[in-house]
């Protein structure tokens, strides 16, 4: 009962959020009491880069990206959050979209309701590892004495130990 809850209202893809997109939401204002304005929600963002504003750091800004599409997010009094986010980790962000006007340029930023860093598994570790070329160096510590093992086209065996029958 004490733990406050957020509704999102719609799934979207970050591609989504272009002016055509925020000119329709036009139509639904004004915003209130009785009419809050939408919040819709991004799951598995690539976070670029994390940073907090003001002079306290209570406010956090994070560039994440999507399939080539990179958007700002600006979260206020949410710089609390800078601390346990980490850059190249996945994020999920509910937010409400809007259009960011400086130095007269306009562009789309996300102001954000909450964000939460993506749990990561073991695979995506291993990914993470992979794109810094640390995960090739262990295969070649790891198997430089036997001579069967080919670097250029690694098999890599998963055995599932669950000791189930649903795999899926």
């Amino acid at each position: 009962d004490y733990i406050p809850l957020l509704t999102v209202d719609c799934l979207v893809a970050l591609q989504e959020m272009n002016m055509d997109f925020l000119n329709q939401l036009e139509c639904l204002k004004p915003y209130g009491m009785g009419n809050s304005s939408p919040v819709f929600a991004c799951e598995d963002l690539d976070l670029k880069d994390i940073r907090t504003l003001g002079k306290e750091a209570q406010h956090l800004k994070l560039k994440v990206a999507q399939n080539n599409c990179i958007n700002d997010v600006v979260a206020w009094r949410l710089g609390e959050l800078a601390g346990s986010l980490q850059e190249k980790h996945k994020v999920d962000v509910a937010f409400f979209p809007e259009v960011n006007e400086w130095q007269g340029r306009h562009t789309i930023q996300l102001r954000a309701h909450d964000v939460r860093q993506v749990e990561m598994t073991e695979l995506d570790q291993l990914y993470i590892r992979d794109s810094n070329h640390q995960l090739q160096n262990s295969y070649e510590d790891s198997f430089a004495e036997d001579r069967s093992w080919d670097l250029a086209n690694p098999t890599i065996l998963l055995e599932d130990a669950r000791q189930i029958d649903d795999k899926l």
